[in-house]
């Protein structure tokens, strides 16, 4: 995209992060030389300086504890296990830019390896870290496609999930998301979605 096609406050700047990641399982470790941390580094979008800041969508629900504690009690009632996962690298998940027009100022690591012209910058299609409303879009997209998979929001608390099957007289599981970390249990039926769930994931970041 050229640069003049936008005004300027649609092209937001963007920076490294840089971080150590601890390495706790001994697998890892092992792979990773023996080390017990290994080094990140992200790209990640100056958000704050985008325009519309007051008026686009910001606001994504996080599990109540009560919530937390449902569930927990639900699993160990119907005796099952309790799990949980992390689902990676969520906000590059998130629903589609709709309705807004952004682009970004790569770093320049990225211009080298894109060949970029001084007159050129990247549209972003979807969402990416540092965006405000990154948080929105990617439980939007999660809602939507736990949904698809026939799980039920409850009324109380949009972060928690029911399962039902046909070939069951009640819930098969239950499931409560935080951001993109959550806790789960269920029955051999929920863990089939559970399964789905994470083949959905796999598919959308083998298409990026």
């Amino acid at each position: 995209m050229f640069r003049h096609e936008l005004s300027p406050e649609q092209v937001l700047r963007c920076r490294w992060l840089y971080v150590w990641k601890p390495v706790t399982e001994p697998a890892d470790q092992k792979a990773n030389g023996g080390k017990s941390r290994i080094a990140k580094a992200r790209c990640i979008v100056l958000g704050y300086q985008g325009p519309q800041l007051d008026t686009i969508p910001r606001d994504s629900p996080t599990l109540g504890r009560t919530s937390k504690m449902l569930i927990a009690q639900v699993i160990a009632s119907m005796h099952w296990t309790l799990m949980s996962f992390d689902i990676k690298p969520a906000f590059l998940q998130g629903r589609t830019q709709e309705n807004r027009v952004i682009a970004i100022e790569p770093v320049p690591e990225m211009v080298a390896a894109m060949d970029l012209k001084p007159n050129e910058v990247c549209r972003l299609v979807k969402s990416a870290y540092g965006l405000i409303d990154a948080p929105f879009l990617w439980f939007t997209e999660l809602d939507k496609t736990l949904r698809s998979l026939n799980f039920i929001p409850s009324p109380f608390d949009p972060c928690l999930y029911l399962y039902y099957h046909d070939e069951s007289k009640g819930p098969s599981g239950i499931l409560g998301v935080h951001v993109d970390d959550g806790l789960c249990g269920g029955d051999e039926h929920f863990q089939a979605a559970i399964r789905e769930l994470a083949a959905n994931v796999r598919r959308r970041l083998q298409r990026k």
